[in-house]
């Protein structure tokens, strides 16, 4: 949103509105019927005074022929689908689209703000590569470990033993779940593996956090220059 802003997409009250709402103290007012909350009916109106683009929005949702437009954005599962009544639907910038949602579905910002990323930037900023250990492994060498930061329930394993067989090092992957009392039997593995040539896997690094500086400092010593495939896989499924 920098760069909108830089280049003038984004107005300074627009910005101002989306971050902190309006300046205006609209408490006491409250919405007729009983479909629309009145603190969004709040909101709308702040949305009418920061900007142009937002002009007769509060008459808007008062129109006949507009209500059943923003009741079916207020319960639709993907409001970013949902069609505005045509004034609005012309007119409103990419920014101003996403501080209507926020103001009308705030619980769904996360996905209004994907779209507007995509839409203005394009799908390489919200579409995430398809994933290639190959590739990484490609990056790697045996004083460059590769480190899988996990999302909850992600599990790289059965990558890591494809490319194993691919690389006809599967019967040389060693793996290790950390955890209390596992620092020296890791440091084991990882001095055979420089001996052998084998390939180290450390599991669960989050739960031996204390023998981190240590497999850091097992890292800083290794001499480049030693003829052995060493890959280290830290693991931390918290994050």
């Amino acid at each position: 949103m920098r760069r909108s802003r830089e280049r003038g997409k984004i107005a300074p009250d627009e910005w101002s509105n989306f971050l902190r709402g309006s300046n205006t103290d609209y408490s006491n007012e409250r919405f007729e019927e009983d479909w629309l909350d009145s603190g969004i009916w709040q909101k709308i109106l702040g949305l009418e005074e920061c900007s142009y683009g937002f002009k007769d929005l509060p008459k808007s949702f008062t129109n006949p022929e507009h209500t059943p437009l923003w009741k079916a954005l207020l319960l639709s599962e993907n409001p970013t689908a949902e069609k505005l009544p045509q004034e609005y639907e012309e007119t409103l910038t990419a920014f101003q689209r996403v501080m209507l949602l926020k103001v009308l579905r705030e619980e769904k910002l996360m996905a209004v703000i994907v779209k507007y990323v995509n839409d203005v930037l394009g799908t390489k900023f919200t579409v995430s590569p398809p994933y290639n250990l190959g590739d990484c492994f490609g990056d790697s060498t045996n004083v460059t470990p590769l480190i899988f930061v996990l999302s909850p329930g992600a599990d790289p394993m059965i990558y890591l033993q494809g490319l194993a067989r691919d690389k006809d090092m599967d019967t040389r992957l060693k793996t290790l779940s950390l955890g209390q009392g596992q620092g020296k039997e890791a440091s084991r593995l990882i001095e055979e593996g420089r001996r052998a040539g084998d390939w180290v896997c450390l599991q669960n690094c989050h739960l031996a956090a204390s023998w981190m500086p240590d497999l850091e400092k097992i890292q800083e010593h290794t001499v480049s220059t030693v003829s052995y495939t060493h890959l280290t896989l830290p693991t931390n499924r918290e994050v």
